[in-house]
């Protein structure tokens, strides 16, 4: 269609002229070229009219070479456009694309004449010798790079810093849109987002018996913070993938978004507890001047080294997809749930013995433990979700 498109112009003046500028001036070309490469949003469109007017007899390879170096520069232009507005890795890759492609004709272009002699020898017809200079300009870019990928890596990722450190950490760092029509990474996405979701709550956890050890209100007001975190980046989550389902996904990929989910409710979940639950105990135990006993209190923080043990586990085992550490917290529950009994009967013990600290702190004491078996069901829900079996009955 494009060679029978150019046989009416062939014989125009305008036309003619036009093409030996291109061939006098190639910096025009290389210019205009890329310019409808970029409003045309595709380079083939490009190299098709360069190859037609070939084909006609309108343009020698000398004038073709510098519309073949626009087409791939205007190519990056999409890419170029798309990256706005998106994350730091997605401007990295836009900005490479652009750099290689520039680079590439800047070297290539004070040696065009030799290069045009010897694509003529690669084949008889000016359409094939075209379609050959397009070719080895894109392998002679792979060759070139190819062994400077991690010294162009460092230069791009200075070149388009990230954002800086004290950024709003309840916005989602992962959550690209730009990768919605592809829910292979668009889940893969989702999933890190997800382990991101997780380290806060991790943290929130690991900092349960400093609120039993310290009168620290602003300690409880920074974990609160963190809780207000976890419930945004959940929200988050939950309405990318739903973005996300509006499109047609496998099976596979079906699980994997269900299973994304259950993590965060799971995660969620134990925020909640630890917000919602040990945090007003720690509120009411500070207000009312309680202490624990010596012997509870070691016993209360061994048992959350022991939950909070598991917790890493299985976060881990959901990153690594380890099917065999997912068991392993799967069986810890049994553990989990007779040592809980063994803490208990220990303090009804104190309480027996009529020590002092332990009958002030009993209820408080006995709220923490179940609690913190509560946060123990969640955790092995997410072992059950790596291993398939579905999540675990979780208890109110």
């Amino acid at each position: 269609m494009l060679t029978q498109g150019m046989r009416p112009i062939q014989s125009q003046p305008w036309v003619q002229e036009m093409l030996r500028s291109v061939e006098d001036a190639p910096l025009i070309g290389i210019v205009v070229a890329a310019a409808i490469t970029a409003l045309l949003h595709s380079s083939a469109a490009t190299l098709g009219i360069a190859l037609a007017m070939g084909g006609e007899g309108l343009l020698t390879l000398k004038g073709a070479l510098p519309i073949i170096l626009g087409a791939n520069i205007g190519t990056s232009a999409p890419a170029w456009f798309a990256s706005f507005g998106a994350s730091v890795e997605a401007r990295r890759v836009a900005m490479a694309h652009v750099l290689s492609k520039l680079i590439g004709a800047l070297l290539i272009y004070p040696f065009l004449s030799p290069f045009a002699s010897w694509i003529t020898e690669t084949a008889s017809t000016l359409p094939r010798q075209i379609a050959n200079a397009h070719t080895f300009f894109n392998l002679g870019l792979a060759a070139l790079f190819l062994p400077l990928t991690d010294s162009l890596a460092r230069g791009i990722s200075w070149l388009v810093s990230a954002p800086p450190p004290h950024e709003d950490p309840a916005k989602p760092k992962y959550l690209d849109p730009q990768l919605l029509g592809t829910p292979s990474f668009a889940l893969e996405q989702a999933a890190r987002e997800a382990l991101r979701m997780a380290g806060f709550v991790q943290g929130m956890f690991k900092q349960v018996p400093r609120i039993f050890t310290e009168n620290d209100e602003s300690l409880l007001e920074e974990i609160e913070r963190q809780e207000e975190v976890v419930d945004h980046l959940n929200r988050e989550i939950k309405l990318y993938l739903t973005r996300l389902s509006q499109n047609a996904l496998t099976d596979d990929e079906s699980d994997r978004e269900i299973a994304i989910l259950d993590l965060t409710k799971d995660l969620e979940n134990i925020g909640d507890i630890i917000d919602k639950n040990l945090i007003e105990l720690a509120r009411k135990r500070i207000y009312s001047g309680r202490r624990f006993s010596g012997v509870g209190l070691r016993e209360l923080i061994d048992f959350h080294k022991l939950i909070s043990d598991d917790l890493d586990m299985a976060i881990n085992a959901f990153e690594r997809q380890d099917l065999e550490m997912a068991k392993q917290v799967i069986k810890e529950k049994t553990r989990i749930r007779q040592r809980e009994r063994e803490l208990s009967a220990s303090h009804i013990r104190r309480l027996h013995e009529g020590i002092s600290e332990t009958i002030d702190s009993s209820s408080i004491h006995l709220d923490i433990l179940t609690n913190l078996k509560r946060i123990t069901s969640h955790i092995t829900s997410i072992a059950h979700n790596v291993i398939g079996t579905g999540p675990a009955a979780h208890e109110s």
